[in-house]
């Protein structure tokens, strides 16, 4: 008996779909069987079932905005009808940088997205992104940690560009806490390290040596918590 997946259930209620980092999965396999359709044709499903009163079901190009289901029939076939709207999108969120752990979306597919690339959000929007992460820290030290924090993120940015990702910066606060008698429950460099290590260890070590040097003459971190936290990450490779 057919089952419609999300793709279809998201025609059916007039929705767009959305896949967060579709290319954990392999896409080609995923959405593959909506090639034909993605190129600008029609589509037949198959049947809806073996017994007496089961429809066609087909994937079509709707002409107005909205998509719906419907049934009708057709030159004495009853069908059932995916109708795409015009406004209908299917959009993803693609990691195009850890090649080795995604899937790559084949020609095919991609030729059949736009794709948009985001760069990192800037120093200054980092910094306010951080609101509501630093309710975790103790009051007092708010603002030393959101002042070390933005510092971090900067130096990495500069050092890497659009290979950082500010998500892994924002979940220290998460981390560190506040403990009650205001001190904070583990170290920033501690949290950096758990939060930032893994991907750290996947960059040129050249360039990591020459941003920590930077980081220790800025003041950001002292020299003794650089040095530790570059002995945590080898175990981390």
């Amino acid at each position: 008996m057919f089952k419609p997946g999300v793709f279809l259930r998201a025609v059916e209620s007039d929705r767009s779909l959305v896949l967060d980092e579709l290319n954990r999965a392999d896409m080609d396999r995923v959405l593959g069987p909506l090639l034909t359709f993605l190129g600008g044709h029609d589509v037949s499903l198959g049947l809806s079932g073996p017994s007496e009163g089961t429809r066609e079901l087909w994937l079509i190009h709707g002409s107005e905005s909205y998509s719906e289901m419907r049934d009708r029939e057709v030159d004495g076939v009853r069908r059932r009808e995916y109708v795409v709207g015009t406004d209908f999108r299917i959009i993803g969120t693609y990691n195009g940088l850890d090649a080795h752990q995604v899937y790559r979306l084949g020609s095919a597919l991609g030729r059949r997205f736009r794709q948009i690339p985001i760069a990192p959000v800037d120093v200054p929007t980092f910094s306010r992104l951080l609101d509501t992460p630093l309710s975790h820290v103790q009051a007092s030290e708010q603002e030393d940690v959101r002042d070390t924090l933005t510092a971090l993120y900067d130096h990495h940015l500069r050092a890497f560009g659009e290979t950082i990702s500010p998500a892994s910066f924002l979940e220290i606060p998460l981390m560190t806490g506040a403990s009650r008698d205001g001190v904070v429950s583990l170290r920033l460099t501690e949290a950096y390290v758990a939060s930032v290590g893994g991907w750290l260890t996947r960059q040129d070590p050249e360039l990591r040596d020459e941003m920590g040097r930077d980081i220790v003459s800025a003041g950001v971190l002292t020299e003794e918590d650089w040095n530790w936290a570059i002995q945590q990450i080898r175990f981390l490779a």
